[in-house]
């Protein structure tokens, strides 16, 4: 289905929501890894969209203990893994607060 609306030429991949997040957001929040490695083939989605509570894909993530996710993320050229939230907290620190041992190891490879 995913593939289906990408293929669509009025669907905007990077389009947030009322709170801000992206489709790659709810992707890597909900743990979809085939979803995030379809949105982040898409030349115009932005991996390090900040939503409205300052948190990134890799950040949403993290907390949510998705290995795969995150290493899906941190293996693309522009992800940041040390942008913090708003609570000046980042997505690795989060993790580990978390205990997301295997997210943490992923950050630091």
């Amino acid at each position: 289905m995913v593939k289906l609306l990408l293929s669509r030429e009025d669907v905007e991949p990077n389009r947030p929501d009322n709170e801000g997040g992206t489709p790659l957001f709810w992707a890597a929040n909900n743990g979809h890894e085939g979803v995030v490695k379809l949105l982040l083939d898409q030349k115009d989605v932005d991996p390090n969209h900040l939503n409205k509570n300052n948190r990134t894909p890799v950040r949403a993530a993290a907390i949510e203990g998705h290995e795969g996710v995150v290493k899906l993320l941190l293996g693309g050229e522009h992800v940041d893994p040390n942008q913090p939230g708003l609570d000046g907290i980042t997505p690795l620190a989060c993790s580990a607060e978390k205990g997301h041992e295997g997210v943490v190891k992923q950050g630091s490879e």
